[in-house]
Formats: structure tokens, sequence, C-alpha cells
């Protein structure tokens, strides 16, 4: 083994004065180190080394008191390195009745341009492995406790949903009940029965009824996953699917209705479902606010834009205007009502559901009097047009 030296001398003094610093360092390791010569014997070992195994100078690699798969593995490497390649790994191995880690190198040691036999290091990363497992398991206990968090937040948000899912279902029930009631009054008043409205009503009901299923499959699917049903939609058809839902209960209330939807689908990737809930909260909550107001003067406007890649409906009443609350935006807590029976949910839950898309949503005073309630949601880009099918014939 060259030995290398900041002194040129030749003396024997600076020579055994390397050597014996050498050998300080050696024995001042904190890891095991050893070296064996080309026929795989033993000629140098540190304190560290000889502490874990015993003293092995004179004694063949095949001597070591280690598994023997530790030595056959060992053998393996030591034959890369005597081919000049220098190799590292990690090994698991029983010493002293306890299972230990080591990451470990073996490199052949030159004597000119020839190897003259090989020294190992062994660095005990035991206590360093059980410090990464334990942090990968930290880690996947907070990713499991996060997962139970989001879990429990649904299930907290359930909690609150389920004193509103009366509200929520009650909206097509009373759909329906207002359509059976139209059928019913006709089938009294005339025995020459309007087909086409009993037909339009009949399908309204059956509509009506399909979506308080839905009602109840979507919410049970959002509490236990928490996903969405997104699918590619426009905002114009759903506003319109609301309007169509509860037109009886809005002229039964002398609700004046002016719709101003944008020129050009909305697109939107979105829960159709959900929003429409949102939609048909609004207006519902538009028409209660108008409740004191004398016919004629209930006037409902529900409107389409879009602004700067986003797409919104704005539902704008003319009642008292927004009244019991320090801000606008204070309505969107949970359990806060201006309403003598109403729960304080419906509206947090349209902000959840609008937060949920991506979006944000918001009221404010109507100039004109009244209030104002809209949400923007991201505009989505509009499905391709199917290509035309090639009739020529060939």
């Amino acid at each position: 083994m060259d030995v290398h030296t900041s002194d040129t001398g030749d003396s024997p003094a600076p020579q055994a004065s390397t050597a014996a610093l050498l050998f300080t360092i050696l024995e001042s390791l904190p890891f095991r180190v050893y070296a064996f010569d080309v026929e795989g014997r033993c000629v140098l070992q540190n304190v560290v080394s000889v502490r874990d195994f015993g003293s092995l100078v004179g004694h063949s690699v095949k001597e070591v008191p280690v598994p023997r798969e530790a030595v056959d593995r060992w053998l393996a490497e030591r034959e890369r390195a005597l081919a000049g390649e220098v190799v590292w790994g990690e090994l698991e191995m029983t010493l002293r009745g306890e299972m230990r880690i080591y990451e470990y190198a073996v490199a052949p040691i030159w004597s000119g341009s020839t190897i003259a036999g090989t020294v190992g290091i062994d660095i005990d990363v035991t206590q360093q492995r059980k410090t990464e497992l334990a942090v990968r398991q930290l880690h996947q206990q907070l990713r499991q406790r996060e997962a139970q968090i989001a879990h429990l937040d649904r299930l907290s948000t359930m909690g609150q949903m389920a004193s509103e899912l009366a509200h929520e279902l009650s909206q097509p029930l009373y759909a329906i009940t207002n359509f059976a009631d139209a059928c019913l009054a006709l089938v009294h008043q005339t025995g020459d029965l309007p087909r086409e409205d009993l037909r339009r009503w009949l399908e309204q009901i059956a509509g009506q009824a399909r979506r308080g299923g839905d009602t109840l499959r979507r919410m049970t699917r959002y509490v236990r996953k928490g996903e969405l049903v997104r699918a590619h939609t426009d905002l114009n058809e759903h506003i319109r699917n609301c309007l169509a839902m509860l037109e009886l209960e809005l002229a039964r209330h002398g609700v004046q209705i002016k719709v101003e939807l944008a020129p050009t689908p909305l697109w939107i990737l979105a829960d159709a479902l959900l929003i429409e809930q949102v939609l048909i909260n609004l207006i519902r909550n538009a028409e209660d606010a108008m409740e004191q107001m004398p016919f004629g003067r209930r006037q409902l406007t529900v409107r389409s834009f879009a602004n700067e890649g986003m797409v919104g409906a704005a539902v704008i009443d003319s009642g008292p205007g927004i009244v019991g609350v320090e801000k606008p935006n204070h309505l969107f807590e949970p359990y806060l009502t201006t309403k003598p029976h109403g729960t304080g949910l419906g509206l947090p839950i349209c902000r959840t559901t609008i937060e949920a898309h991506d979006g944000r949503i918001w009221a404010e005073a109507n100039p004109s009097g009244g209030a104002i309630f809209q949400f923007l949601l991201p505009l989505a880009k509009p499905l391709p047009e199917p290509e035309p099918e090639d009739e020529s014939v060939t």
C-alpha cells in the first residue's frame, strides 16, 4: 500500500511517525475497518472490528463469525474488488443476538499497478434506518389521520347537511305536489282535460321524483368518498331546468321572472345536480325574501354571464335587501339565518358546493333595492363537434 505524506525524506523516523498517525486514525474510526491479502487472509483490522468479531489477523475471510449468507455475499463483493472495482452495498445480519443494518464498501488495495488485497469498511446504520422507518411510519400515520380528518370533515358537513336534507328533498317533493295539485284541479274543473298540459306536468312529476333519488345518491357518494360526479355541461341549461321546476310555485306567489342568459353556452365541468341545487336554493331564497312585498313588486331576475375565464349566474330579487347581518357574506356562515323558520344551512351548503368546484359565491346589495346572490365557476373548453360522417360512395 502506498503511503503519501507531506514529508519527502527517506529516513525511517518520518515513515514510522506516519505509520503511527495512520494507526491512530484507524483506531479512532467509529466503524469497522479490515484488510485482506489476495489469499483472503486478514492482515489488518481496527479496534471496532476486533470488538465485534474478535481478532481476525492471520485468519481467512471465511472464518469471520457472521451468518453464512453474509460471508458468501462478502466473498462475491471481494471478487469484484480484486478485479479493480469499488463495491458499495447494504447488509442486514444478526450480531450478538440483535439484527443490525450495515452500509459497506469493499475496495482494492493497489501496490503500484497491481492489486495486493482488499480493504473493507462496515458502517452501522441501524439507528438511522430505524429513524427513517419511524419517519415513514409517522408520515403514513399522518396521511391516514389526514384522510380520517377529511372523512370526519365530510361527516361533519353531512351533519349540517342532514338538517338541510329535508329542505333539499322538499324542493323536488314540493314541485311534485304542485304539479300533482294542478293535474287534480284540472280533473275537478273540467271533464275535457287538456292532454298537453297533463303530459307536461306528469313528466315534471316523474322527473322530480327521480331528482329526489339522485339527491340522496349524490350526497351519499360525497360523504363516503368526497367525490363529485363531474360532467361537461352548460350552465344556461341548468338555469332553464331550475326555472321550469319552480315555475308553478313562483307563479302562485306572484313572482315575475326575468331571464337574461348569455347568448352562447357557458360550459362548465361540474356535478350538474349539485349546481342545480345551488340555483334552486338561491331562487327560493329570493322568493322567500319577497314574501312581504306586494304583488306586482315581486321581481326576480336570473342572469348568466362570462367573465375573464369564468362563467357565472346571478339571482336578483326586489325584496327588502340584506338585513339582520353585519356583512352580506356572513350569510354563508352555518346556522346564521334571517328567516323566522330557516335552518341557516342552505347558503353554507351552496358555498361548500361552489368552492368544491373551484369557484366562489358572494352576496351584495342591489342598488335598485333587494339583494344579488351570484357565483363564478371556471369556464370549461367546449366539447369538440362530432366529425361529419363520410357519405361518399367508393
